[in-house]
């Protein structure tokens, strides 16, 4: 190779200049409404395809309903004879009203409580798993529990005073039927998860006073030793003192004073006698809580923990068509404004690509 010809050491990329600031490039507003303008078809459809998304919403959507009951504290509290029965003593007592409606609020929601509703009203033949609501939907436990909801405004003092319950679907005399069930049904649930509880502190209730009674009757029979022990001690010491007869005047003097007699007849009588409990005040009382708890009869209570109202359905409130259709004219002008720099982007980068393909092929 002849070093001194130039065109040998020429290097292909001596006229680059890595140096050199690139031109800045200035996008305009009158430029991207050009490039909008010549692609103003793409925006167009989109536009259109959102305005006819939004009216097939408005027109296709199944109509809902909402079912609505309002429910207060129950008011009915039977127990004949039982608040007499249970003494003012015992430690126990069936809550009041205003304390059992928030159990009742709570199985209502509650998903075991809907749950078992649903399998024991299915057993029953009282709903039908799977009966159409007039639409492609059906009733189902899934739907139940989904579309299902107590609302509880809290008072003053937070006390809840009344709740509504709400179900949603397609057919309001399903939601009516179904709605009116689950409430009774919850009524009845709380009504008797009361009852049982009270039932189960009743029976503990019991086993106390009788343990009760077992100590007291204990200690009544220790006292009647310890009396005929003392008794023995003041027969010996009478004895010793020659006193046989009880004296005319008997005052608090010690017991032997009382004479050998007096005192061999109240240590048979003691001996003799069997009804300890019936002269001690406390196995007395004792005895009388657990006869009166024994004469409870559970099925005598009745509660109701709800007062139910009329259930009653109305079209559920759908989104404002206006707002549907302008929504759909947004969304489709964002979707094709979207589309067009996407197509102008990759349109550049193909000149790009042609050009930078010229250029090689014109220095090769």
């Amino acid at each position: 190779m002849d070093l001194d010809n130039k065109k040998e050491l020429t290097c292909p990329y001596a006229a680059v200049h890595p140096s050199t600031p690139s031109p800045t490039v200035v996008i305009s507003l009158f430029d991207i409404w050009n490039v909008l303008y010549r692609h103003r078809l793409i925006v167009g459809v989109t536009t259109i395809i959102g305005v006819c998304v939004a009216i097939a919403l408005i027109f296709f959507t199944p109509k809902q309903y909402v079912s609505k009951v309002v429910i207060a504290p129950g008011n009915s509290f039977e127990m004949p004879l039982i608040n007499a029965l249970i003494g003012k003593q015992v430690g126990f007592q069936i809550p009041p009203m205003e304390d059992i409606f928030p159990i009742a609020c709570n199985n209502l929601t509650n998903i075991n409580v809907k749950s078992q509703f649903w399998d024991e009203k299915n057993q029953g033949g009282k709903l039908v798993e799977g009966r159409a609501f007039g639409g492609p939907d059906k009733i189902s436990q899934k739907w139940f529990i989904q579309n299902l909801a107590c609302q509880v405004p809290k008072g003053k003092n937070n006390k809840v005073t009344q709740a509504t319950v709400v179900l949603t679907g397609r057919n309001p005399e399903i939601n009516a039927e179904v709605l009116s069930e689950f409430v009774s049904y919850v009524d009845e649930f709380s009504a008797n998860t009361i009852i049982v509880d009270f039932k189960n502190q009743l029976e503990i209730q019991k086993e106390v006073i009788k343990s009760d009674i077992a100590r007291q009757e204990n200690i009544v029979q220790q006292n009647k030793l310890l009396r005929i022990a003392y008794i023995n001690d003041a027969i010996e010491i009478a004895e010793k003192l020659g006193i046989y007869d009880l004296p005319e005047n008997v005052t608090e003097s010690p017991l032997f004073a009382r004479g050998v007699k007096a005192l061999q007849i109240e240590k048979e009588m003691l001996l003799k006698r069997t009804g300890d409990g019936e002269y001690d005040k406390n196995l007395l009382t004792l005895k009388t809580q657990l006869e009166n708890l024994n004469k409870i009869n559970i099925d005598d209570i009745k509660i109701s923990t709800l007062q139910i109202g009329k259930v009653f359905s109305e079209p559920k409130r759908n989104q404002n068509p206006l707002f549907l259709i302008a929504a759909g004219i947004i969304f489709g002008l964002m979707l094709g404004i979207f589309l067009v720099f996407v197509q102008n982007i990759r349109q550049g980068q193909k000149k790009v690509f042609s050009l930078d393909s010229n250029s090689n092929a014109q220095s090769s």
